[in-house]
């Protein structure tokens, strides 16, 4: 049974990728030439059947629409009048997940957030968002020169069971996986080699696990010939690791934003130096919070199973004012710079882990509420985890089978079931934080 299911879902996986890939060629490669008017026009007709809809088949919009005396289809005249709707708490999201399921929408995907935030929780996608999320990489991809199989090296998503092999190929889609939890000096080599002789065209990963392998090939006088370019997402990428990496590598940098919610989606585009928003996936406000800095306010346009309007996605943008004259003119906003999306590494005897690799693992686990890492300055780590009583066991369980690569590196770890995590000295309670006890 759990082979028919696994095949199912490549199947429907590839199907749905395909059918990004017409949308794109028929409507997605043509909308990056629309006029603003068009753009707002087309947003404020999607926005509009959204609310119309999830006033009816979705609880938590029914019951908040009634409270606020908000009717779709008589109060939203322009994209203005979203501001009459509440900005959307990740807190109240995870508190009221089923709320926010639609009643109607029967055919989706899951996906479970990082957890970056030590909290992860599960989002649904409906197979329509995916096929516009599939459309609008696709655009991206496209503009840096893909082409259709060409070879990608990935140094992230892969996390390989005790006595797997660290590289792991997907043929049909010419992916080949290099495991950013093995990344010793003597893997790294191999690693390099293998990307060499398989002549790969894109290397994709997390700006972290990236900048360990650019600077074991800098220091080792390597290089990755004929690289069109070089795949990066879900860290914030500092000017100066962007200026990095590109320079070993001698290949741009495509930078990527996206959420496991799929609310929003900036990328660069034509090897600009600046995030767009992709319009046609998402509308994107941009909100001063208490502290004078701009948060990022997103609507999905197009996932009916689990709606989500104005959503705070909790990070924090820099807006490019002037236009920005590039090879190609693009009518999306310009995003400058994300914060608040870096990556801290996990220490071992000889190599670095990016703790957000760490947090796609656990992110497995829906039973945990809230989970925090402590490493010690002699390495041993203690993981501080939040749950009911009764999933105590079966986390622990999970973790065990999860975090085998710190016995493979003879690092102590210590399980504890708790809610009281340590907070930095601005009393703030970090997902992953150094003590020197």
């Amino acid at each position: 049974m759990k082979l028919v299911i696994n095949i199912y879902r490549r199947i429907r996986d590839i199907l749905l990728t395909l059918l990004g890939i017409i949308a794109y060629y028929f409507f997605h490669s043509t909308f990056i030439k629309k006029t603003k008017s068009d753009i707002e026009n087309y947003q404020f007709k999607k926005i509009k059947k959204l609310l119309i809809y999830v006033s009816k088949h979705v609880p938590y919009y029914r019951s908040l629409f009634k409270d606020i005396g908000f009717i779709p289809k008589k109060d939203f005249k322009s994209l203005i009048d979203l501001e009459k709707i509440p900005i959307l708490k990740k807190e109240t999201v995870r508190n009221n997940r089923n709320s926010f399921k639609s009643e109607k929408n029967f055919f989706y995907l899951k996906f479970k957030t990082s957890g970056s935030s030590g909290a992860p929780f599960e989002a649904l996608v409906s197979y329509g968002h995916w096929i516009v999320e599939q459309a609008v990489i696709w655009r991206q991809w496209k503009s840096f020169n893909y082409k259709f199989r060409d070879k990608i090296g990935i140094l992230r998503s892969f996390a390989p069971s005790k006595g797997e092999p660290i590289i792991k190929i997907d043929k049909i889609r010419n992916f080949i996986y290099y495991s950013p939890y093995h990344l010793s000096e003597d893997n790294m080599r191999k690693y390099h080699k293998d990307m060499e002789s398989r002549n790969i065209k894109f290397l994709r990963g997390y700006p972290s696990s990236i900048k360990i392998f650019a600077d074991f090939c800098k220091r080792n006088k390597l290089s990755l010939k004929n690289l069109k370019g070089i795949l990066l997402a879900s860290e914030q990428l500092t000017i100066e690791d962007k200026s990095f990496i590109g320079g070993v590598f001698e290949a741009p940098i495509i930078n990527h934003y996206g959420l496991a919610e799929c609310i929003i989606m900036f990328g660069t585009i034509f090897e600009d130096n600046v995030l767009y928003n992709y319009e046609d996936y998402g509308y994107l406000e941009v909100v001063k919070n208490s502290s004078n800095k701009y948060e990022a306010i997103g609507t999905n346009l197009n996932n009916y199973a689990m709606p989500l309007i104005r959503f705070n996605t909790g990070d924090i943008v820099s807006i490019k004012k002037n236009n920005f004259k590039s090879k190609k003119t693009i009518p999306f906003r310009p995003i400058k710079e994300i914060h608040g999306r870096s990556s801290d590494r996990i220490l071992t005897n000889n190599k670095e882990i990016p703790v957000t690799n760490l947090y796609t693992k656990l992110s497995k686990c829906l039973d945990i509420k809230k989970f925090q890492i402590i490493q010690h300055k002699n390495l041993d780590l203690i993981f501080i985890v939040l749950c009911d009583k009764k999933n105590e066991q079966k986390i622990k369980t999970f973790l065990i089978k999860e975090l085998f690569i710190f016995e493979e590196e003879k690092i102590k770890y210590t399980i504890k079931f708790s809610s009281n995590f340590k907070r930095s000295g601005e009393g703030k309670i970090p997902t992953y934080m150094r003590v020197n006890g």
